[in-house]
């Protein structure tokens, strides 16, 4: 899809039922390549239509409790 994800976790476990994690996501288009765009998940509905640069962040956290 001409689409490069790079990403990162980084989780501790503080006891058998307690974990904590952060973590993060980049996207971006490979250089040079566009992306076709369409409606309703078709890229028919706009031909000739291209996303020439793509770039998305995320950061997540996450945290894991288990009790019985």
């Amino acid at each position: 899809m001409g689409v490069q994800v790079f990403g990162f976790e980084y989780g501790y476990w503080f006891t058998d039922n307690v974990r904590a994690a952060i973590g993060g996501m980049h996207a971006q288009n490979i250089p040079g390549v566009t992306i076709p765009v369409g409606t309703n998940g078709t890229a028919n509905s706009c031909a000739g239509c291209y996303v020439n640069s793509l770039n998305q962040n995320s950061l997540q956290a996450e945290m894991y409790l288990y009790f019985f």
